[in-house]
């Protein structure tokens, strides 16, 4: 079978395909990696095409689409498609037989989108498991309570080496092969420097922080190009009076992390809404993404754009 999988650009979603490519052999899959500003611009390119006829299923994994695409694909192509999801913006898609949304297990603990994909697939490898739950633990933040330091360095070596090495290294521990053991001491010494690295970048993002208003609420404000999730999380640390943190990057978009009780899967949407940006995730850690006309209006206030 050719699958194509259209699935989340972070270590959630990366995993996820790692369990498609796992099921139906890496050569099959074809895989599309989306932010919320081009999932459902790309699923509309394959089905307008006609594109997506080159391939027997279509994986959404770890990320969703709008209730248009949704109301589309329900009506032409429910046979194909199948999302699985774990984000609370995401549960109106549950009224859908192709879509799978669970925020949390049933004891109430939350769970990634990857564990979903594992157990929909029923991936029981031992080597499996221990990456799905690093992974899991990572993207819901249960290592900052459990303890697990291995899932956060596997997000911090997913940053260093790229997703697409990433994903060789983790298909290699699963093999049992030569090439992961040898990788093993070059990745754990680029480890300890971006560590070192990191402590400096807090240091200094903490200095520049900006308290801002949104409606009610009190906001840290800082821009950063890199480690933004441990960023968003140590700033909210440190600052217990606000009630979240902003994190703002050209490149990608604008990361909300939660200090208080608040919703910031809903606060990414309604920002996402009044700027026309997509937005959305969960209720303590969220992102609204920046697509590149709204980058080039923002420049064309300071710069006459197409100039040769």
């Amino acid at each position: 079978m050719k699958i194509l999988n259209i699935t989340h650009n972070d270590l959630d979603g990366i995993v996820s395909q790692l369990m498609v490519e796992l099921y139906y052999g890496r050569e099959n899959v074809k895989v599309e990696r989306c932010n919320y500003n081009n999932v459902n611009g790309t699923l509309y390119n394959y089905l307008k095409s006609g594109e997506h006829e080159n391939y027997d299923l279509i994986y959404i994994t770890d990320i969703s689409i709008s209730e248009k695409m949704a109301e589309w694909v329900n009506k032409d192509y429910s046979g194909k498609v199948r999302l699985i999801d774990h984000h609370a913006t995401a549960k109106w898609l549950t009224k859908y037989d192709w879509a799978i949304v669970e925020t949390h297990y049933s004891e109430g603990v939350p769970v990634s989108a990857c564990e979903l994909v594992r157990c929909y697939f029923d991936n029981n490898n031992p080597k499996v498991l221990e990456i799905v739950k690093n992974a899991d633990d990572y993207d819901t933040w249960k290592w900052s309570t459990n303890g697990n330091l291995e899932a956060k360095r596997m997000n911090d070596l997913m940053d260093l080496i790229g997703i697409d090495e990433m994903l060789d290294y983790l298909h290699s521990q699963i093999k049992g092969d030569s090439i992961a053991e040898k990788m093993k001491d070059k990745y754990d010494f680029m480890l300890k420097m971006r560590d070192k690295e990191y402590k400096h970048y807090l240091e200094a993002s903490d200095k520049s922080l900006n308290v801002c208003k949104y409606d009610e609420y009190n906001v840290g404000v800082v821009m950063a190009e890199r480690f933004t999730s441990e960023l968003g999380n140590d700033l909210a640390k440190l600052h217990p009076e606000l009630d979240f943190i902003a994190i703002l990057n050209m490149r990608s978009g604008l990361s909300l992390r939660g200090v208080k009780d608040i919703d910031l899967g809903a606060i990414a949407k309604d920002i996402g809404n009044k700027l026309g940006l997509s937005g959305g995730g969960h209720k303590s850690a969220s992102a609204v993404s920046l697509t590149n006309n709204y980058k080039l209006n923002f420049l064309s206030n300071i710069f006459e754009i197409g100039v040769d």
